[in-house]
């Protein structure tokens, strides 16, 4: 009998097994028939892919043929191998999985779900918390924003980045009269720091910085308001920040 066949391509069977050995001639002296083929070609080996759609290999490897025997009185005689065997299905499934890296000074990063390493896809909550005296503003790297808690998805390592500043020091608060101008003078300020004004309509309504009212490398400082018509600014303060 001939060779077992051998594994196919995508979607297609085995090939089949080789020939049969030739069978033996007769006596030419003697009348008798030689031997027939010592039998017909192994099944085909089976066939397989490596793809995930399910799908046999489509075609079945073809069995070896038998050897025409040597052979006076029927000297065509063939023995038809097997058939090769059905396709099979080898499916081969990878898991990714990427990092999440934090970096925080003067604050710190909390992960929800902990852990650091997460399969693709993963949705988690990033949130910055400051130390006493600073105030989060913001992320960098492989997130934007300044929101806190923010999702993260992990489509890939990510490297993340909170800052945390300072919060600044209120020197001086001032109220203004209706239409007044008045004016506001620090001294024995330290050059190290940055000094500048801020207003609000109320006590309770956030601050707002006054355009070109910044002041740095100073050791004494004045600023004067002049109320504007219609302007809602009745509350000012100087605050410092390094």
């Amino acid at each position: 009998g001939g060779d077992g066949g051998g594994t196919s391509s995508v979607g297609t069977g085995g090939g089949g097994g080789s020939a049969g050995s030739q069978g033996e001639g007769g006596d030419g002296a003697v009348v008798t028939a030689g031997a027939a083929g010592l039998g017909g070609g192994a099944t085909g080996g089976a066939g397989h892919n490596n793809t995930a759609n399910g799908n046999s290999g489509a075609n079945p490897g073809g069995g070896g043929s038998g050897a025409a025997v040597r052979n006076n009185s029927t000297p065509s005689v063939i023995r038809t191998g097997g058939t090769g065997g059905t396709g099979q299905i080898i499916v081969t499934y990878n898991t990714m999985t990427f990092s999440l890296t934090t970096n925080a000074v003067n604050g710190n990063v909390t992960l929800d779900p902990p852990g650091g390493s997460y399969l693709s896809g993963t949705t988690l909550n990033v949130s910055a918390t400051p130390v006493p005296g600073y105030n989060f503003t913001g992320w960098s790297g492989g997130l934007t924003g300044s929101s806190s808690p923010t999702a993260v998805v992990m489509d890939g390592n990510k490297i993340i980045t909170a800052t945390f500043t300072p919060k600044p020091f209120v020197l001086a608060i001032a109220e203004s009269g209706a239409g007044d101008e008045f004016e506001l003078r620090l001294n024995d300020l330290e050059p190290t720091w940055e000094y500048e004004l801020q207003t609000s309509p109320d006590l309770t309504s956030p601050w707002v910085n006054v355009a070109g009212s910044l002041k740095t490398n100073v050791t004494q400082a004045v600023w004067t308001v002049t109320p504007i018509p219609g302007e809602t600014r009745k509350f000012f303060r100087v605050i410092k920040r390094n």
